[in-house]
């Protein structure tokens, strides 16, 4: 099993919530699976009963929130089954996962059926969060022990971005090495190798990190939202921060694993952190697990409502505002320097914040030499399971090593072995960035020498920052975007506003980049490694010219937006698109003409501006008009290909990922998908070399229009919409525009446009909308309250 794996059999043995889900992503890759589970008592003799607890497991990923699936048909792709009836299907796998219960025993009794009908080149493997891969394996035979390993799939599997691949001293290490290339590619994961420790790295030190902010909150007195206004975004963390994680990931789970650390761990030092405190204790026995169970720390209400825990009466109460004064002025400051800052302060806040950081630090470098062979992979284990944007090594570092252990030592407090030894040998810091590499101090060799660190340790990934800070790579930069030289003659252009959303200066990098492109080079990437692709176009610029009300020029803006995508669609070198993330709006009309498109799997992808009153004005109507006709012989009706374009921008459709873009028109066939968003954008430069021998840019489109035929077709839909209160009057309005442009406008009969003579009816149609004012009231509202209004 290797990278060109991609298609296959797999077997996974348990259909509970990592179970069914691990399946389900395997179906999501093109993988067929068969998802096995215990029989039931009291089964009867027929398949459905037999099987009824692998059914129940498939059902909870159907229903899972966010969806297990890419589309919910690769369901078709995993065949239910059960242990007594079906092991035999273990003989005909080329990859079995155990997925059973967190129970050795119950795992060790699973992996001697296993060992006893498994094929014999089948790779065998352990999602486990905790147990020890060593233990459970002990007692099968040599052979079967030198290809099981450990994955610690992070839950949800499809999303999660860490796997962690774990071996035991018998373990077959260059097939290991081959299933970590399978594992990024065909799966899309980021691999770290953990050793077989307690928890392994992230859950040690992740679980270790939760117990440290539980214990301080208490400690200091703080409330549920308190904590977590300061342990998210503030500090580098995600939005779920501390206790709102903790009731995703259930306090069930977490209790579990910090039960089998106090354990397994009993010379730990810091072991009283792993004892839940007598409030959680109580939330556990009352069943109030987290998200799962709609009550843990937070409550949803039956209004959808969100209230916390009140530590005082473990009840609850609506959610109060937090605002703490010290924090406001340093909110907004670069990350290293926010932290610093925020580290100093002498209020509760502050010393809830250094405290907390001070003990996840301690822990970290105390029990490195012990989880893992190098910090990268520490810091990678944290960054991609937990989301933080610095691991722990490099939070260090970020604080200044020297000074965070000279303040540690003056409060008394043991500062780790490790940090002490990097100092003496002379040593400032874990990394050291020269000449635009990034070296890591190898805490395994004596010296602590510097190794080099790549691209995060893994091949075929384009880490933009990296490649700029060779000081030769960057080409042209402005406040929007960069044009960075990839090499091979292929240059990136990178939005960088917030969210990487459209205006004016965006678009004239576009535009600059195409030209200097077509010059100079062989291909034009446009991506980045930010969060999302693009968010769409600024719509404060939108609200502006609304209330200027100046309407030429508004015609005029869209007519520049729409003139420089054709003029990407036209180029005479290849343009590609890399697109992960929020790809909506702009961001998507963008990608719509670009002569390829290489998606990341978790693209979400749209025309979404009915939502705001308007239709797409920046050609995206036009494109998905001419896309919806191409081919359609001229004997044959085109309105229902037609009408799909109308239901994908009149419902605001947007795909949950790269495969169901496909299924609403939004990518061709010949668009690629990468499932790792990390390698993306190394794949879209492939992409576009492949594309450029013999590369013809795209000849200007036409179209039949079908004219006033199609335009009462579609009003007669919109009109028994509206009688049936699906719409409202302006969402009518709204739909008549858009069925207007899809039909060529007011002509009498079907006629041949141009693709010009489209966008100018779109841009039109664009502006009559805007200056309507249920459409002014629904702009003002999406800017106020970021949701759509139907007035």
């Amino acid at each position: 099993m290797d990278r060109k794996s991609v298609t296959g059999q797999a077997v996974v043995v348990g259909a509970g919530v990592m179970g069914a889900q691990i399946a389900a992503h395997l179906a999501n890759v093109g993988w067929r699976v068969t998802l096995l589970d215990i029989l039931p008592d009291g089964a009867g003799e027929d398949r459905k009963s037999r099987n009824a607890v692998g059914m129940r497991g498939m059902e909870r990923a159907l229903k899972a929130k966010p969806p297990a699936f890419f589309v919910p048909e690769y369901q078709d792709r995993i065949v239910l089954g059960n242990m007594t009836d079906d092991l035999s299907s273990l003989n005909h796998a080329d990859w079995i996962v155990e997925a059973v219960v967190e129970k050795e025993e119950i795992k060790k009794q699973v992996h001697a059926q296993i060992d006893a009908q498994a094929g014999p080149n089948a790779v065998v493997t352990t999602n486990t969060s905790a147990l020890s891969i060593t233990g459970m394996s002990a007692a099968c035979s040599p052979s079967y022990r030198s290809r099981i390993f450990g994955t610690h799939f992070f839950n949800p599997p499809r999303y999660m971005s860490l796997l962690e691949l774990i071996p035991t001293a018998d373990s077959d290490l260059e097939a290991m090495s081959r299933f970590g290339e399978f594992a990024e590619v065909v799966l899309g994961k980021s691999v770290v190798i953990a050793r077989d420790t307690p928890g392994f790295i992230a859950n040690r030190l992740g679980v270790c990190a939760m117990q440290i902010v539980l214990h301080a909150t208490l400690r200091h007195g703080l409330s549920v939202e308190q904590v977590d206004e300061l342990t998210g975004p503030l500090i580098g963390h995600p939005k779920s921060a501390s206790f709102r994680l903790s009731d995703i990931c259930g306090l069930d789970i977490t209790s579990d694993v910090t039960s089998n650390l106090k354990e397994r761990l009993p010379a730990d030092r810091w072991t009283e952190l792993f004892a839940m405190p007598p409030s959680v204790l109580q939330l556990l026995a009352s069943g109030r697990i987290g998200e799962k169970a709609g009550a843990g720390f937070y409550r949803r209400e039956k209004d959808r409502s969100i209230s916390a825990l009140d530590w005082e009466t473990l009840d609850y109460r609506p959610r109060q505002p937090v605002v703490f004064p010290s924090v406001e002025g340093i909110r907004r400051v670069p990350l290293q320097e926010r932290l610093r800052a925020l580290l100093s302060l002498q209020d509760t806040p502050g010393r809830f914040l250094w405290e907390t950081t001070r003990d996840i630090l301690c822990y970290t470098a105390e029990v490195a030499p012990e989880i893992a062979d190098d910090i990268t992979r520490i810091d990678n284990a944290i960054k991609w399971g937990f989301n933080w944007e610095l691991g722990p090594f490099e939070l260090w570092d970020a604080l200044g090593v020297r000074e965070t252990a000279a303040r540690i030592e003056q409060e008394g407090l043991p500062v780790p072995p490790l940090v002490l030894e990097l100092l003496r040998v002379g040593r400032e810091s874990f990394y050291e960035r020269t000449s635009g590499k990034t070296y890591y101090a190898d805490i395994s060799m004596t010296g602590f020498p510097l190794r080099p660190c790549g691209n995060d340790g893994l091949s075929g990934r384009v880490v933009l920052r990296d490649v700029k800070a060779t000081g030769t790579a960057v080409i042209k930069q402005t406040p929007d975007a960069t044009l960075v030289d990839l090499g091979d003659g292929v240059n990136c252009l990178e939005f960088h506003s917030k969210m990487n959303v459209l205006g004016p200066g965006t678009i004239s990098m576009i535009d600059w980049s195409r030209d200097y492109t077509e010059r100079n080079s062989a291909a034009l990437v446009i991506g980045n490694n930010g969060e999302h692709f693009s968010a769409g176009f600024n719509i404060q610029l939108i609200l502006l010219s609304i209330q200027e009300e100046d309407w030429d020029e508004m015609l005029g803006n869209c007519q520049i937006l729409q003139d420089t995508v054709l003029r990407l669609k036209r180029a005479r070198v290849p343009v590609v698109a890399a697109t992960h993330g929020y790809t909506l709006g702009g961001g998507c009309e963008v990608m719509l003409h670009c002569a390829a498109v290489q998606a990341a799997a978790e693209s979400y992808v749209g025309l979404p501006e009915v939502g705001i009153g308007v239709i797409p004005g920046g050609g995206g109507t036009t494109e998905l008009l001419l896309r919806a006709m191409q081919g359609i012989p001229t004997d044959v009706d085109p309105y229902p290909f037609v009408h799909q374009a109308f239901e994908t921008i009149g419902l605001a459709k947007i795909s949950g990922s790269a495969h169901e873009a496909r299924k609403f028109g939004l990518l061709r066939g010949s668009d690629g998908v990468t499932m790792s968003t990390a390698r993306v954008l190394f794949d879209a430069k492939q992409h576009a070399l492949g594309l450029v021998s013999g590369y013809r840019s795209a000849e200007p489109g036409q179209i039949m229009a079908m004219g006033e035929d199609g335009l009462a077709r579609f009003d007669m839909e919109l009109h028994n919409m509206q009688r049936a209160g699906y719409i409202s009057e302006h969402d009518r309005l709204v739909g008549h525009e858009l069925a207007t442009v899809l039909s060529g406008g007011a002509l009498v009969h079907p006629q041949l446009v141009s693709e010009e003579y489209l966008l100018l009816q779109e841009r039109e149609a664009f502006v009559r909308l805007c200056s309507t004012p249920k459409t002014a009231e629904r702009v003002r509202h999406m800017l106020a309250t970021n949701k759509p209004l139907r007035n």
